[in-house]
């Protein structure tokens, strides 16, 4: 008995041991001290800690784990914004949102891996990193916000971990689960035929896209979509799009462009500022035309179809066109639509009103002193003032 007694206490002790040995290892844990890089910035909110750049000035930025204690969990908005000699970072497992604009133009960065512990990545995260030639979204990332990968340069390889319900690659290409959006493309993107559209900014500012081809699955193309792709010469819209976003392929490079058939409206600044586009032929399904729609871009002439019955503020100004051709069931032209356009010929409809600058003064004098006729007004050069309705023409 005393035998069983002595072994009892013994696997106790034993035990007893074990437990200390977790304990000190828990202990040890949580008042290690890490390495990490001096002068960053720690916040506390609640019972954990945020990190920015601080006073640091290091090219490579290492990140605790745990601060005072208690963990890192958060890289603030704006944390390392603006960092131009940022080279890498070392982001620890406890982190699991990154901020909005965290890392913006911290155009030297080139190595960081993104912890299996992420779930939120904020709006504009690594704009203009231009440096990232590769990045990989953990599985546990489900928010991945507006224009996060935006301007990055040099990425060649964009991968989604395959474990990922919310997100996955395809093409180099990020993609969003649920609807099959697109939201960042990169230089050597290709878009697969499992896109249905084309989110906002994702390709915005992709200097190093040359071509795309958007395939019949896509229906929309989101706002700034491919706005200052200076190089994308040529872009082919196949006719199952029937959204194109606001300045979509704004100061682009375009010299050509196929709309769809399908198209209702042509948004707001769509081809603003297109330097070297100088013609386009618009569907006859358009209705509107929107304001800045084809600004300050190179059009030397245009038709516009005959269901249009609006055309937006300064849509077609500072064009070096010369004629125009306006469909009758346009009824009213807004503020300088055609404002700086040196036009020699306008075929209108008739009892068209005009906003503030719409037209130049000498042609709205003309068209008005014939009661507002329908007709084809002519001049027949810059220099003169002198405009004449050549001849009454057949409603369009």
């Amino acid at each position: 008995m005393k035998k069983k007694h002595n072994c009892f206490k013994n696997y106790l002790n034993e035990i007893a041991v074990i437990l200390a040995a977790v304990i000190f290892l828990i202990v040890t844990s949580c008042n290690r001290t890490e390495e990490f890089t001096p002068g960053l910035a720690f916040t506390q909110t609640g019972s954990a800690y945020s990190v920015s750049m601080g006073s640091s000035t290091s090219t490579d930025v290492v990140i605790p784990s745990f601060y005072k204690k208690l963990p890192v969990t958060a890289i603030n908005d704006e944390g390392f914004r603006g960092q131009r000699n940022l080279l890498s970072i070392k982001i620890p497992n406890t982190i699991t949102s990154i901020g909005d604009t965290a890392f913006d133009s911290c155009v030297r960065l080139n190595n960081i891996l993104l912890p299996d512990s992420l779930i939120s990545i904020g709006d504009y995260a690594f704009l203009y990193c231009e440096s990232l030639t590769s990045i990989t979204i953990p599985a546990s990332v489900k928010n991945i916000g507006e224009g996060t990968f935006t301007a990055c340069a040099d990425m060649n390889i964009f991968i989604v971990d395959s474990g990922n319900t919310f997100f996955r690659s395809e093409g180099n290409c990020l993609i969003r689960i649920a609807d099959n959006t697109l939201i960042a493309g990169f230089k050597n993107s290709f878009l697969p035929n499992t896109v249905t559209s084309i989110g906002d900014y994702a390709f915005w500012d992709c200097a190093g896209l040359t071509s795309i081809t958007i395939p019949d699955s896509v229906t929309s193309i989101g706002d700034y979509a491919f706005n200052l792709c200076y190089n994308l010469t040529s872009v082919i819209i196949p006719d199952s799009v029937t959204h194109i976003g606001v300045a979509a392929f704004a100061d682009s490079g375009l010299t050509s462009v196929i709309l769809p058939a399908s198209l209702i409206n042509i948004n707001s600044a769509v081809f603003l500022r297109c330097k070297r586009l100088t013609n386009i032929l618009i569907p006859d399904t358009v209705t509107s035309i929107g304001n800045f729609a084809f600004s300050d871009s190179g059009l030397t002439s245009i038709e516009i179809p005959g269901r249009v019955s609006l055309i937006g503020n300064s849509a077609f100004s500072r064009n070096p066109m010369s004629s125009v051709i306006i469909p009758d069931s346009v009824t009213h032209i807004s503020d300088e639509a055609f404002f700086r356009v040196t036009l020699t010929n306008v075929t209108i409809g008739s009892n068209v009103t005009f906003g503030k600058d719409a037209f130049p003064d000498s042609f709205v004098n003309a068209y008005n002193s014939t009661g507002k006729a329908a007709g084809t007004y002519t001049r027949p050069n810059t220099e003169t003032l002198t405009w004449v309705r050549a001849r009454y023409r057949s409603r369009i």
